[in-house]
């Protein structure tokens, strides 16, 4: 079974495509999965890291704040579509996954129109942008929380899943976890992380809560996002 794996820009969407990936792989060792992204997004390094083949489109989102910058959009829109159609014809794919975020519209939109199996998966309580216009031509729409279906038009092509987690996540246990990272194995520890790339104003309350706390017994592991990393510090 041939199958395209599309959806980028962050971890948020792109490690859930990567599980997608690995549990087709598990059940189905014949499996031929490609993802389709972008050099801009994070799946530009960690999708072939973990061994998948990863085919680069022109793709943006968005801009609502600078409208006139939306012609550019459109211009790597059509670019992108372009591109699908030669990544399609070529690989000739049965099915055809996007977990979100705007590189994901064009392979997922274009596999719809002609007529091939389609599924998206949206992570977030409140769907995206690309995601809730999908939904009206998908073939299956999976979400990771249940009250994202009230945000989709095609209720009934609608199957709350969940959301995916990386096999690295199971087989092993929080103290040998510990030792590897030299955490003491009492210590209270508190690990704290959000949004898809870190987010700021979360930054902040945690070195709110650190200066509250600084004087009992609890110590920290934040994930800050790489661009807030040296600001943070």
């Amino acid at each position: 079974m041939k199958i395209i794996v599309t959806g980028g820009g962050t971890g948020g969407h792109v490690y859930p495509a990567l599980s997608i990936a690995d549990e087709i792989k598990k059940r189905n060792p014949d499996a031929e999965i490609i993802f389709v992204g972008t050099e801009r997004g994070i799946e530009s390094r960690v999708v072939p890291e973990s061994g998948y083949e990863l085919k680069i489109i022109d793709a943006a989102g968005i801009n609502r704040r600078k409208i006139l910058e939306n012609i550019k959009v459109a211009y790597a829109g059509f670019r992108g579509l372009r591109q699908c159609m030669g990544i399609l014809k070529e690989f000739k794919p049965e099915l055809v996954i996007g977990t979100g975020v705007y590189v994901s519209g064009p392979m997922v939109f274009l596999s719809a129109l002609k007529g091939l199996k389609t599924c998206i998966h949206e992570q977030n309580a409140y769907p995206g942008l690309t995601n809730k216009l999908l939904g009206l031509s998908a073939t299956e729409i999976m979400t990771g929380f249940e009250s994202s279906e009230n945000y989709f038009v095609r209720k009934k092509r609608v199957h709350y899943t969940g959301n995916p987690v990386r096999k690295e996540f199971y087989g092993i246990e929080k103290n040998e976890a510990r030792k590897i990272l030299g955490f003491p194995l009492e210590q209270f520890r508190v690990l704290s992380m959000g949004g898809s790339g870190g987010a700021s104003v979360l930054n902040d309350r945690i070195k709110e809560s650190m200066t509250i706390l600084k004087n009992e017994e609890i110590y920290f592991t934040h994930i800050t996002g790489k661009r807030y990393f040296e600001k943070f510090m």
